[in-house]
């Protein structure tokens, strides 16, 4: 996908987020809409286009023909937005302005419920003065009898009819995450309950889809990592934890404790949380502060467990007793929160940062594993065992040429079971003939994988 692309509708997904919290004309506000004219601008020039339709289809984010992963998981208030206007996707031209971008937003915050109907909508949005932001219908198929201005917004860029149900929960995993940190940066409440309602249906995916889910861990985000990588722990840690034999009631407790773990990171200057060089020892300083300020922010939460406070006041806390905060003598070792600190420092090591690229499974066990008093030792070999160094949804290319997703580790940790979904010539198997591969038994060498692939081959 165009990284452009992705950028400009995660940023305007984020700014519907960010003006629930903030002023019409807040600085914060208005300076994520400058970098959505920006985004917009630097886009159509290269697509060398006058506008750009972003559509909208189930609950999907969809442009031309194909399903974008990332912002439609962190789009669930814009599809929100959309489905108050009765609309199915918008068109946004090259002469946008930062006033009709404001407007959209401040239309986002101030309904509450849907108006009555698009050509309502439509008709609103002119009053108000935009007229280079335009409100497309709901998809329908070519032979519908749709205006024929319709149909050349919606032409040729259908959804396939692809509808992941992971997709929806993550969607919820993001939601209350970002509401979580905009809630503490205002000092209002958290909604423990919330956030344990969104770990049920985390667990019960991971028995269902987990491959699915699995490859929504490793899609980038940059602008709200913070977020992301809370998601991205919980859902780790559930899928270890689950392997391990925990309970239901354990495996509740840890992804909601995974979501929440970094809380105390809205109490951080953004200036300093987002800064993309080296800190200094003051900022290095006010940074760690965020474990202890999470763990206060929890405790004045009633329904808050005590592994969670814990596991926001010690996910930095190495097994030698080493890392921040400083642990008392009396504190007791928690193999929950344990986890938790494998989890997130894979996250870290493995994932896409504005300062630094993503690095493979293998290079970051090999990471953690030299770094000795680190990791409970049991729980990093567990760990290494059950995700296997071409962990599940990672997408790899094998030595005969065809591709496949990642199902689950193997009996040897680089030989995991691949379901095959591109032919040696890179063809795109149909789904319903899609077969699952145990590598471990092949002994002839070509079916080993050769390439862990970042994104998905064209």
């Amino acid at each position: 996908m165009n990284p452009k692309l992705n950028k400009l509708i995660i940023d305007l997904s984020r700014s519907i987020g960010l003006r629930s919290l903030y002023f019409s004309g807040h600085p914060f506000v208005r300076d994520n809409c400058l970098q959505i004219i920006d985004d917009l601008r630097s886009l159509l020039s290269e697509l060398e286009s006058e506008s750009l339709f972003i559509g909208i289809v189930e609950g999907k984010l969809i442009h031309d023909g194909h399903y974008l992963v990332g912002p439609s998981i962190m789009g669930k208030q814009l599809v929100e937005f959309t489905k108050k206007l009765h609309c199915g996707g918008l068109v946004l031209g090259k002469d946008t302005t930062i006033k009709e971008i404001e407007v959209l937003l401040d239309l986002a915050t101030e309904w509450k419920i849907p108006i009555g109907s698009l050509q309502e909508a439509r008709a609103l949005l002119k009053l108000r003065g935009v007229h280079n932001i335009e409100l497309a219908t709901h998809y329908t198929a070519p032979s519908a009898l749709v205006s024929q201005e319709d149909k050349v917004v919606w032409h040729g860029k259908d959804s396939g009819g692809h509808l992941h149900s992971p997709l929806l929960v993550y969607q919820a995993l993001f939601d209350v995450v970002a509401k979580a940190h905009g809630n503490v940066s205002l000092d209002r409440s958290i909604d423990i309950n919330g956030a344990q309602s969104v770990s049920e249906h985390l667990l019960y995916s991971t028995r269902s889809n987990f491959t699915d889910m699995l490859q929504f861990v490793h899609y980038p985000d940059y602008d709200v990592y913070t977020v992301g990588h809370s998601v991205r722990v919980s859902t780790l840690a559930v899928f270890v934890g689950d392997h391990l034999g925990l309970d239901d009631e354990q495996l509740l407790d840890l992804g909601t404790a995974g979501l929440l773990h970094d809380v105390g990171k809205s109490k951080i200057p953004s200036e300093i949380l987002f800064k993309p060089g080296r800190l200094n020892d003051e900022e290095f300083s006010t940074i760690r502060s965020h474990a202890s300020l999470g763990a206060e922010i929890l405790l004045e939460h009633k329904e808050s467990t005590r592994m969670q406070v814990a596991a926001a006041w010690g996910h930095h806390i190495r097994y030698d007793g080493g890392g921040y905060p400083a642990p008392p003598p009396w504190a007791v070792r928690s193999h929950l929160v344990a986890l938790l600190h494998i989890c997130d420092v894979f996250e870290a090591l493995t994932a896409v940062r504005p300062y630094k690229p993503q690095l493979t499974p293998l290079a970051a066990f090999s990471i953690m594993l030299q770094d000795k008093g680190a990791f409970d030792p049991a729980l990093l070999h567990a760990f290494v065992s059950t995700l296997g160094i071409y962990p599940p949804g990672n997408r790899v290319r094998l030595a005969d040429g065809s591709q496949g997703i990642v199902v689950v580790a193997g009996s040897s940790i680089d030989k995991p079971f691949v379901q095959i979904t591109r032919d040696k010539t890179g063809t795109a198997i149909p789904a319903n003939e899609q077969q699952v591969l145990d590598l471990a038994k092949d002994t002839s060498g070509t079916l080993e994988v050769t390439e862990l692939l970042f994104e998905e081959t064209p």
